[in-house]
């Protein structure tokens, strides 16, 4: 239908010209249709070829999946080892610093209250020795004033005695003296004339004596006093450095003790850290399906993870609460340590007071006897000086009154109670006086005996 060369836009008239466009017509034709068969062919290649590529792409992710499988599956089984290793070695070693601190903290407390118990044995022992020495002290000086009363009235009744006999002598002179002029005594002896005896003297001897022995007593009973306060201190002071010594020592362990738990749960926290990481590059590496098909395993290993460091904090906070029930046990026994130090020294106080005042009542005898028996010897040296001064010139103013025979004179001075010739003394009287020097040197020795010994157990 197209207008061939040589027209001029008419039909085609000649023949052959047809022809000739019919032939190239067909053999476009056949052309074209074998390039729609070369065309069919390389699309029917193309399709199997696509085919073959969605076959191939189908294994390949048939394998890929496979692959991702048994990686997931194998990481999966990897951090559940690891995390179960990891969760059993920090249970080991949790359990382990937690028996450990324990047995450490049962044995320090055990020391400590064995050292505690001994510390207040000994002082239990001390304030029995104390209360034994002050009851010794207490007898000896009850002893030696019983002693002393009774050696006082021993001396009493012998100075009554030799009072009498003196005072007997006396009137027995007053009776012989002469009414004469003068009212003087036989022998030249005035009316008002006495023994000039220094009592006065002898009872300032006697108090400076008695003042001098109560101030040697009180500052010698004060110097123990003094000595086992001195002692107790420095016991005390010792007994309170060794608590202030254990509580640091056992502040220091316990601090160390939270520094290696704490290095312990830091170096767990770094293993995990480093489990983690290998892990998650692992897990980067697989591809975004590695990453979920590992998502489970991995919350349940944070979840472990969580749980395990919920265990340690457990572990820790128990372990801070023993430590703090440990130091509250530790200063109780230190407070009632302490208070039963201070009790120990009240009695030590009231075993002190207690001493000095038997000292002071051991001196109040001894002073007194001291001034008895000074009295006493005050008195019977005069009363021996009066009878030596009376008896002998009245037996012989008497003999020479009554002109008797030396026989006659003798026996009168016998019934008088004076010896005759030998030297006027009276045979009663100087026997008496023997007795007396006797019995107040025996007293004078019991007293001296009973003063020492009290004063040592004092001392």
């Amino acid at each position: 239908a197209a207008a061939l060369p040589g027209s001029s836009g008419g039909l085609v008239s000649d023949p052959a010209a047809a022809a000739a466009a019919e032939a190239r017509l067909a053999a476009l034709a056949a052309r074209l249709d074998t390039e729609l068969r070369a065309t069919a062919e390389e699309v029917g290649v193309v399709g199997r070829e696509a085919a073959a590529a969605r076959e191939s792409a189908s294994a390949a992710g048939a394998f890929a999946e496979s692959q991702v499988s048994g990686l997931a599956r194998q990481l999966d089984e990897s951090l559940r080892s690891q995390v179960e290793q990891v969760r059993q070695a920090a249970d080991e070693a949790a359990a382990a610093r937690v028996a450990e601190a324990a047995a450490v903290a049962a044995e320090e407390a055990a020391a400590s209250r064995r050292a505690i118990e001994a510390k207040v044995e000994a002082a239990e022992r001390l304030r029995r020795e104390h209360e034994e020495e002050a009851r010794a002290v207490q007898e000896a000086a009850a002893r030696a004033a019983c002693d002393a009363r009774e050696a006082i009235e021993a001396m009493r009744e012998v100075l009554e005695e030799h009072r009498r006999a003196a005072s007997t002598q006396h009137a027995f002179d007053e009776l012989q003296r002469p009414r004469g002029a003068g009212g003087s005594r036989l022998g030249g002896l005035e009316e008002d004339d006495e023994p000039t005896v220094p009592l006065r003297q002898v009872e300032q001897l006697v108090d400076s004596r008695l003042v001098e022995q109560r101030a040697h007593m009180a500052a010698t009973a004060e110097r123990a006093a003094d000595e086992r306060v001195g002692a107790a201190t420095a016991e005390v002071t010792a007994l309170r450095s060794d608590l202030e010594r254990q509580q640091v020592a056992a502040a220091a362990a316990a601090a160390e003790r939270q520094r290696a738990h704490e290095a312990t749960v830091a170096e767990l926290y770094s293993r995990i850290g480093e489990l983690r990481g290998p892990a998650a590059a692992s897990a980067g590496a697989t591809g975004q399906a590695a990453a979920t098909a590992a998502a489970p395993t991995r919350v349940a290993s944070e979840q472990h993870l969580a749980a395990q460091e919920a265990r340690t904090a457990a572990d820790v906070t128990a372990l801070r609460a023993a430590m703090q029930q440990q130091e509250r046990e530790s200063q109780r026994a230190s407070a009632a340590m302490l208070e039963r130090i201070e009790e120990l020294r009240r009695e030590l106080e009231a075993a002190k007071g207690a001493a000095r005042q038997v000292a002071e009542e051991v001196a109040t005898v001894a002073a007194e006897k001291a001034a008895r028996e000074g009295a006493a010897a005050a008195a019977e040296r005069a009363d021996e000086r009066a009878a030596a001064q009376v008896v002998q010139p009245a037996v012989k103013s008497v003999d020479v009154a009554t002109s008797r025979t030396p026989e006659r004179a003798t026996s009168r001075s016998l019934a008088l109670g004076v010896t005759g010739p030998r030297e006027g003394v009276d045979v009663e009287s100087e026997q008496r006086l023997r007795v007396v020097a006797a019995e107040r040197a025996r007293a004078e020795a019991a007293a001296a005996e009973a003063a020492a010994a009290a004063a040592a157990k004092a001392t």
